[in-house]
Parts: structure tokens; sequence; C-alpha cells
């Protein structure tokens, strides 16, 4: 791979004649191309998000309805959300005054904000320091000006935890969830035909915890995240294309939301410099192609640092130090990392609650021919994830459907999921697939209302108790 090739937008394989053997590998995977797709097949990608949405409304109008779940400000999401009411109506940088405010809606017994919402007092300065970062606030800020123009207009008061606030931070959860299946949307068009990018969404929104987390959880960061680093992915071959300055600009920009709403997926971030490398003889040309680019990086990395900014302003103001670790006294154990039981485990494996993500490791094979400038990206961004994720403390993540340490990588399992449906070559081959992927959905949404209806517990799920529970409600 030479440094022009590089610079190409969307060639399934190396050379002069890319487009024409991407096509024939699509041929030979037995898959249309995306412009000679059937009306039907375009129908359906045109309107599978927004069908998504409407399934999506309903599950969120069901869980609230009949009060399956508590107030949407909750456990981590008050953490995320705290900046907001504290720095823009109560005007308290330091969350001095936050405490009354929860007690007076039920969520404290004490002036004290309690341990799940992460405000922690610093030693020597005073202050209190969010343990969670303000990347989550910064796009719930739309949401949040409409929640308090409704309070003030229909005079409930506009404190930040009345009933508009909540539903408008739940709400918004749900359209950045949906904002990143149209994103994934929009990157696997560029590799694979309509028929699989639609196949490849129903199985990751409906065959994981996805779903879950757009709806009943949707005030945690997940549904967040997972928009952001799916939009890292999608620029990321634009800037390739055309290193100009509102592309860096952007690329910069895309890197500093996925570290502000949870610097641990940062692990993302490999997909930059690794996209299109296919060997270790493609190291080359790429370090040719950053130094005769040099402008473009240093644009993309300073906006980066000045979107950045206002979280080490934070840090430096409660602490005084730049850079820390908000989560006081926890961390991480990165030389005993549980990776058996955040992939396997009965109480949060990945692969035990979301089966039918094994498919995208399984595509991760045929990705080499059908998009291999991402496998790259993708095995070394799982890997590292799952090394991050296993390596903290608490490693199940707390209570969650499945471990939903993994939803903000989904955009990667989409590749490889793509990759595998597109190179199944015969009817037999498609509907035995088919066949699986429609059992592990249809296991998954069951699963899905056995967590919301209490019958799974929140954490600590056994082996006999799974047993004993399977397929009942």
């Amino acid at each position: 791979m030479d440094e022009n090739e590089i610079r190409r937008g969307r060639p399934a394989v190396d050379g002069p004649a890319s487009a024409a053997a991407g096509e024939a590998l699509r041929r030979a995977a037995g898959e249309a191309s995306p412009a000679r797709g059937s009306h039907g097949v375009e129908r359906l990608k045109r309107w599978l998000v927004p069908a998504i949405g409407v399934l999506a409304l309903a599950g969120y109008a069901a869980g609230y309805g009949v009060k399956l779940n508590g107030p949407p400000l909750r456990s981590d999401a008050g953490g995320y959300y705290a900046y907001l009411p504290s720095y823009l109506l109560r005007h308290d940088p330091w969350f001095e005054r936050i405490g009354p405010l929860l007690r007076r809606h039920g969520y404290a017994a004490t002036d004290e904000p309690p341990a799940w919402t992460g405000l922690q007092p610093v030693a020597g300065t005073g202050r209190r320091l969010d343990q969670y970062t303000i990347g989550e606030a910064v796009l719930l800020l739309p949401f949040f000006a409409l929640a308090h123009a409704v309070a003030c207009a229909a005079g409930v008061a506009p404190d930040g935890f009345t009933w508009p606030y909540q539903f408008a931070v739940s709400l918004a959860g749900l359209a950045y969830a949906l904002l990143g299946l149209y994103l994934t949307q929009r990157l696997l068009a560029r590799w694979f035909s309509a028929r699989v990018v639609a196949a490849t969404l129903c199985c990751l929104c409906f065959g994981t915890n996805l779903f879950h987390y757009a709806t009943y959880d949707s005030a945690l960061s997940h549904a967040f995240s997972f928009c952001a680093v799916t939009a890292l992915l999608a620029v990321i071959p634009r800037w390739y294309q055309n290193p100009s300055w509102r592309t860096s600009a952007s690329l910069g920009a895309v890197c500093a939301a996925v570290a502000l709403i949870r610097p641990t997926n940062a692990v993302a971030f490999v997909a930059v410099p690794l996209f299109r490398i296919a060997g270790v003889s493609d190291l080359g040309a790429r370090r040719r192609w950053l130094l005769a680019h040099r402008p473009a990086v240093a644009l993309a990395a300073a906006t980066a640092l000045l979107v950045f900014s206002p979280q080490l302003l934070i840090w430096h103001g409660a602490t005084g130090s730049w850079l820390v670790n908000p989560h006081l006294g926890a961390g991480f154990e990165f030389l005993s990392p549980r990776v058996f039981k955040v992939l396997f485990s009965v109480r949060k494996g990945l692969f035990f609650w979301s089966p039918l993500l094994l498919l995208a490791v399984a595509g991760l094979w045929p990705m080499r021919r059908l998009a291999r400038e991402w496998l790259a990206p993708t095995v070394a961004a799982l890997a590292l994830g799952t090394w991050v994720i296993a390596s903290w403390h608490a490693w199940a993540y707390g209570g969650s459907f499945g471990h939903r340490g993994f939803v903000d990588l989904y955009a990667f399992f989409a590749l490889g999921l793509a990759s595998l449906f597109a190179t199944l070559r015969s009817v037999r081959a498609r509907w035995t697939v088919g066949a699986v992927a429609a059992v592990l959905i249809a296991l998954s949404i069951f699963q899905m209302v056995q967590y919301w209806k209490g019958i799974i517990p929140f954490d600590n799920t056994t082996w006999e108790l799974y047993r004993r529970v399977f397929l009942r409600l």
C-alpha cells in the first residue's frame, strides 16, 4: 500500500483497479452492489433507523408507563448530569449546594450527596470533584435548555430535577443512540450492500443490550459513547481522503468528545493510525503520509486539546492538578485483568448475555477481504477495550443488563457482523446464519424483558439463578 492509496476513500483492495476488485468481491460473496440493490432493500435501509426509533419509543413508554424502573436520573446518570443544574442553575461549580436539592427530591436522606452521584470531597481544597467527566452533560445541553423552557412555561420548579428534566435527559440518550445507529449505517454503506447493512443494524440493536441502553437506561453514558465512537469511525476515512482543515478539526473534536464522555474509550483512538494498515510493510507508508500532512495532524491534536481543556480546568480547580484519577481511591489492575469473567461469566459476560456478538468475532476473518482497512483498528480497539474493562477494579460495572462496558465499542462489532453476513454465498448459509441470529435476537429481547421486570437481578446473577428463571416470565 503506497502513500497515494492511503488517501483513497473506499477501495476494498489495494491497487489501481480497487473499485472493480471490490465489486468483484461483493459479487463473489453473493451480494449486490449498494447501487444495484432492490428498491425494497433500499427502502428498508432508508426507513430502518426511524422504525427502530418507533420501537424504542414504545419500549421507553412501556418501561416508564408501568413503572418498571425508577426516575431516569439515577445511578451513574446523576453524576454525569450533575454539572448542568449545578453550573447553569445554581452557579455552584464545586457542588457545594446540590445536596439539599437532592434531598428535596428524595435522592438522599441528608444534605450530603449520595455516593452514587460520584460527588466526592477533595482533601485539602474543601471542594467536591465529580468523578464523571463532562462529555455527556455537554451533549445534553440542547435537551436541558428545552426542558428548562418547558418547566418555566408549565409552572414546574425549574431546578433541574423535576419531570421535564428527567424525561429530556432520558430521551436525549435515545436520540443519540439512534444517531449512532444512523452513523453506523452510513459507515457500513461504504463497504457493504444495503441488505447486509440492514441485517447488521437489526442484529446490533436487538441482539445485544444496545436497545436496553437506548431506552431503559438511556440516561447513562453508553448511548452517548456509542454515538461518539461511531462518529469517530465515520470521520477517519474522510480525513485520510481529504485532510483539510475542516476534516482535521472534526477529527480532533470527535476524539475529544469520545474522551470527554468516558476517558477509557480513548482506546478507540487506535483506529486513527491503524486505518488501512494491513501489515508491517504499510507502517512506513503511513509514517510518510503523516509527516507529509503535519499541519493536518497538528490541527487535529490542537482541536482535541482545546475541546478537552474544560475538563482539565475542572480537575485543576478541584484538586490543584491538571491530570487526576477522578475516581478517588479506585482504579485499574492492569496486571490482573479478569478477561474470562468479562467475556464469558454468567454474572456479566459479554458473550454470555449477547452471544450474537460471537458472529461478529467470526466476521474478523472475512473482514480481511471485504473491509480489510478496518481489520487492524477493530482487533486493536476490541483487544485494548477488553483489557481496560477487565482491569477495572469493579470489572462487572455494577447494575447492568449484560456487560455495559462494551456498548461504547459496538461500532467495531458492527464491522465484524457485516463482514460475516457479506461473505455468506449460498441460500442455505444465509438461512442457517439468519435462523441462528433470529433465535439469539429473540433470546436477548426476552432476557431484557426479564431484566426490566426484575426476574434477572441487576448484578450477581449465578448459574443456579439463571437456570431457575430461564425463559420464565
